[in-house]
């Protein structure tokens, strides 16, 4: 007996969670796809028309789904999209709180904040030299990791996510060693690309 369709999506979208939480940029994107209807769902009647008139839906749910990816890590290890949306919808309710903090001191478009992007040189050095790249130029931060080899970007994606070699390691089931490696040789490559 085959399964439904329903379970089958159920399937796949577990597929993308433990894909996702293993620095597949592809499953990530695929995620994104598959949170993004809920998390409107869930924001639209929660912002007020003035908190609309200011923010942008789409920024905001990018926002949330970036915390979102940050955190997976935190989900049980068997949890799948269900635990992944709950987690989607927390930091959703996190980021309508902060949007109003915000929108109340908002005086204009020159107020939105820049700011800069880090990716560390040393995978476990927090102040140690690092590329810096600034936050309007995330799109082409993501360009440029996507030409990194797989293994590569992996290790990349999930150094910003905030995790330490150790943790990359028993996440990817390799040394923490190669680890430092593959992102040392990531970072090199980066940095070819950016000058």
């Amino acid at each position: 007996m085959s399964d439904s369709p329903s379970k089958k999506l159920k399937d796949q979208r577990d597929d993308l969670v433990s894909l996702a939480r293993a620095g597949d940029a592809k499953a990530r994107s695929d995620l994104f796809e598959a949170a993004l209807p809920r998390i409107q769902q869930f924001l639209i009647p929660k912002m007020g028309s003035r908190l609309q008139r200011h923010t942008d839906l789409d920024d905001i749910c990018q926002e949330i789904f970036i915390r979102g990816i940050k955190a997976i890590h935190s989900l049980a290890p068997d949890s799948g999209y269900r635990g992944f949306e709950a987690l989607m919808l927390q930091h959703a309710r996190w980021q309508v709180v902060d949007s109003a903090r915000v929108e109340g001191r908002f005086e204009g478009e020159s107020n939105i904040p820049g700011g800069l992007m880090t990716i560390p040189i040393d995978l476990d050095v927090d102040d140690g030299e690092c590329l810096v790249i600034e936050r309007e130029d995330v799109q082409w931060l993501h360009s440029l990791i996507s030409r990194l080899p797989d293994d590569h970007a992996r290790i990349v994606w999930l150094r910003l996510d905030g995790l330490k070699s150790d943790e990359i390691a028993n996440l990817l089931s390799i040394s923490p060693e190669l680890v430092r490696k593959r992102h040392q040789r990531a970072v090199e490559k980066l940095r070819q690309l950016t000058t």
